[in-house]
């Protein structure tokens, strides 16, 4: 009798016990959902889309501007050169759906928040108005602090607000600066942008070289065995046409020619309007990448620049760049340099040339 009431009794010890675990459990996950916040609340994005983003660094003392436009997003801050497309349009949609846990204001020293001048990065959301409203067509305001301890997410606040949320993302990293100084964060760094190049197939290239004969790269298709496949052989082969008559080119260069032509990086963005006094009025030699489908992009190189660098304009998107003199001479070679089976690859060698696809 005795030990049923002992068991009875501990049975019904393990009960409470659990029943109040339960409960302090309950009360830690109303506390914590309590202080859980959204960076933009879900109510400023009804009904809106975001045309314009605006940042402001504070470490920098510098304004970055973005637009979206009929020819893709710009950086108008940088002679309105395409933005990197996919990069920006990941950002913003973190920054919408970015939540955390909101920090009790005595927590620590205030300035580990990282959300005052010189390290605090100011981002603002606009809707299409943005330039016509001297209200700017404001949706919504972030102010981005300091990495979290150990890198796992960025303190952040509402613009409004003074609330400080811990926000789960790496909110900083995409509006990092580049080391090339001609360049800025979210801009996309090709001549020929990757929003272009992602969605082409290039079947045709026509090359006219200062002071040579033009010529054309026609590619082909052709068949490959498994094992040529497993061997990195490609589906196609590149024909050099000059007039009424093709050569095959030599295997190889063609494909990393075209791939450089995808991939080549420009070092500053100049302003359109002074592209005829670059040289760029008469154009002395061009490339034009013709896709299966959609527009063609031509490549035109101007005149001499200081230090060293040559004036080119993507007559596509209207952008003029400062390119380096190497990269110039690599954009438009003569035909023997395509044809040559014993020479060397200079584009397969070229920093980034295998990003780009033929």
């Amino acid at each position: 009798m005795r030990r049923t009431v002992a068991v009875l009794f501990w049975t019904l010890a393990g009960l409470v016990a659990c029943e109040r675990a339960l409960s302090l459990h309950d009360q830690s996950s109303r506390r914590s959902s309590s202080r859980l916040r959204r960076l933009v609340p879900p109510a400023l994005l009804e009904g809106k889309s975001v045309a314009a983003m605006r940042v402001v660094d504070t470490a920098r003392r510098e304004t970055l501007l973005y637009a979206r436009t009929s020819g893709g997003w710009r950086c108008l801050s940088r002679a309105g050169v395409p933005a990197d497309e996919a990069r920006l349009a990941g950002f913003i949609n973190r920054v919408l759906e970015a939540q955390g846990i909101l920090q009790k204001a005595d927590t620590g020293r205030r300035d580990r928040f990282g959300l005052d001048a010189p390290h605090l990065l100011r981002v603002s959301l606009h809707g299409p108005r943005a330039f016509q409203e001297h209200g700017q067509d404001l949706i919504a305001l972030a102010e981005i602090g300091a990495a979290m301890p150990g890198g796992r997410g960025t303190y952040a606040r509402p613009g409004m607000s003074l609330d400080v949320i811990a926000v789960d993302d790496d909110l900083r990293g995409d509006l990092a600066w580049p080391k090339e100084p001609g360049l800025a964060p979210l801009v996309d760094p090709r001549i020929v942008p990757g929003a272009w190049s992602g969605s082409a197939s290039v079947e045709r290239i026509e090359v006219h070289p200062e002071g040579g004969a033009p010529f054309e790269l026609r590619k082909r298709p052709r068949a490959v065995k498994r094992e040529e496949m497993l061997g990195g052989r490609v589906p196609w082969d590149w024909q050099l046409a000059t007039g009424a008559s093709e050569r095959p080119t030599s295997p190889g260069l063609v494909d990393a020619y075209a791939r450089f032509l995808q991939s080549a990086t420009f070092e500053l963005a100049l302003d359109p309007r002074g592209a005829d006094g670059l040289g760029l009025a008469r154009p002395r030699a061009r490339i034009v990448l013709r896709p299966v489908e959609g527009p063609p992009v031509e490549i035109q190189v101007g005149g001499r620049l200081p230090a060293g660098r040559i004036a080119v304009r993507n007559g596509l998107t209207k952008s003029v760049f400062a390119v380096d003199a190497e990269v110039s001479a690599l954009l438009v070679p003569r035909a023997a340099a395509l044809l040559s089976r014993a020479r060397a690859n200079p584009w397969e060698a070229w920093p980034g040339e295998n990003q780009g696809q033929p």
